[in-house]
């Protein structure tokens, strides 16, 4: 039953809100006999789906509501931009963007079962835009569910006038209620995907708080367009560290970790952190991080290196790229200033006649793997322009990695390699593999 009821404000007719709906039926609401539970099983083989009927039609509280497909479960985690960040949970199965300047609840579960979303810390009053519920899903259909929470509420308050709204939520079938009772009116999406029960509420449905409501329809909106299921494993969520590594910074056993947000922490192995910073959202190379490495678990030559992520590259040679990264971001913080020579492993230029507005072209390649296709002035020093950037390919990082571990350092007049092993390597392997990669770029 709900408990501490707080009605404050005066109902409104509530309709069908078109941002957090692909399609919608408004299903009127009464006290309805039990309806006979269907095993879960069934509804994984015919999932409740919205019905193709004219919008605004009412059917009897209780019933199912059927008659169209429901989309394909959306999924992939979307990318975060500078104005968003991602949330996301590999333990209960969801990813989905919240705006930049809002935050995850410091009482949330470490697993991401049970979070709350606040507003931006300027916000006067109660911050709470969202809450996200994962439960293991009963036998009952999403329907019955439904209809429990809404007899919950009728029976505590009879004069109440909940309405429900079929939709599908990230391809799923689901159901909206509002308004609903609470410390602040409310209204909720229940999703079934994956065997599990999403319940996901917004707060404060009140026109009245002008800055707060604005804030839960800005929540709605964006989380109805870029919530995604994932399958649900036992890794941990986005509570926890996006990357964590440990390794030697100057004979020291060394940590950081960074945050889902980009916060940014380094310190001493079991130490607390005595350095702390922001990646900031739009940094280039850090997105492209996110975006490039998949889920690692490794011990490298680099240093030990986990990291949660959504892109493929997630190979014993990737795990030692991205543990490079972390070394250098360590090691960069606890200097309080960036150092992108010392990142730089190749810097080799491949022509010395003009060719691009009185330019020559030129290769750099940071020590993991992260390449810049450059045109720089053909004589003497001058500001280098990127015309391409990226990470080299599989076979190409094998290679790079392999001179680096292996290779003697050269240096020649086109640039140089900082190799640390004993193995010669002549100006023209190096001029080869680097046309190689360039060209590829530019395509």
């Amino acid at each position: 039953m709900i408990r501490d009821l707080q009605v404050r404000h005066v109902l409104m007719a509530f309709l069908c809100v078109p941002l957090l709906l692909t399609a919608c039926t408004v299903i009127s609401v009464s006290p309805a006999p039990a309806t006979t539970s269907t095993p879960a099983a069934d509804v994984a083989e015919e999932p409740t789906s919205v019905a193709q009927e004219e919008q605004g039609s009412q059917v009897e509280a209780g019933q199912i509501v059927t008659g169209s497909e429901v989309s394909e479960l959306a999924t992939g985690c979307p990318e975060p931009s500078s104005d968003s960040q991602l949330i996301s949970s590999t333990a209960a199965g969801y990813c989905f963007l919240i705006p930049a300047t809002f935050e995850r609840s410091p009482y949330s579960d470490a697993d991401g079962f049970h979070i709350g979303i606040y507003g931006p810390a300027a916000t006067a009053g109660h911050r709470e835009r969202g809450f996200i519920d994962v439960t293991e899903s009963t036998t009952q259909t999403l329907d019955a569910i439904a209809q429990s929470v809404v007899d919950d509420v009728l029976a505590a308050l009879p004069a109440f006038t909940p309405t429900q709204q079929a939709l599908t939520w990230a391809g799923a079938p689901a159901i909206e209620i509002t308004p609903l009772p609470g410390q602040e009116l409310n209204h909720k999406v229940l999703a079934l995907a994956n065997d599990h029960l999403y319940t996901i509420t917004f707060l404060p449905l009140d026109p009245s708080q002008t800055d707060a409501h604005a804030e839960m329809e800005t929540l709605s909106a964006l989380m109805a367009d870029s919530f995604r299921f994932i399958t649900p494993t036992l890794a941990t969520s986005s509570y926890a560290p996006l990357l964590s590594w440990e390794g030697d910074i100057n004979g020291a056993c060394t940590a950081l970790t960074i945050q889902p947000s980009g916060e940014a922490a380094v310190g001493l192995c079991g130490e607390a952190a005595s350095v702390t910073s922001t990646l900031a959202a739009d940094n280039a190379e850090w997105l492209a991080v996110q975006k490039q490495f998949g889920d690692i678990n490794a011990d490298t030559p680099a240093g030990k290196i986990i990291f949660q992520g959504q892109g493929n590259a997630n190979s014993d040679a990737w795990a030692q790229a991205l543990a490079t990264w972390a070394s250098f971001t360590a090691m960069e913080m606890q200097a309080g200033r960036t150092a992108a020579a010392l990142r730089t492993a190749l810097a080799w230029q491949l022509t010395d006649t003009p060719e691009h507005s009185g330019q020559c072209s030129q290769l750099v390649v940071l020590a993991y793997g992260y390449a810049y296709a450059n045109l720089i002035p053909c004589e003497g020093s001058g500001q280098s322009t990127p015309v391409a950037t990226g990470w080299l390919s599989d076979p190409e990082l094998d290679t790079f990695l392999d001179w680096l571990a292996n290779g003697a350092r050269v240096e020649d007049k086109a640039g140089y390699l900082d190799a640390k092993g004993s193995e010669p390597l002549t100006p023209d392997q190096i001029g080869g593999w680097a046309n190689g990669v360039y060209t590829r770029m530019l395509q």
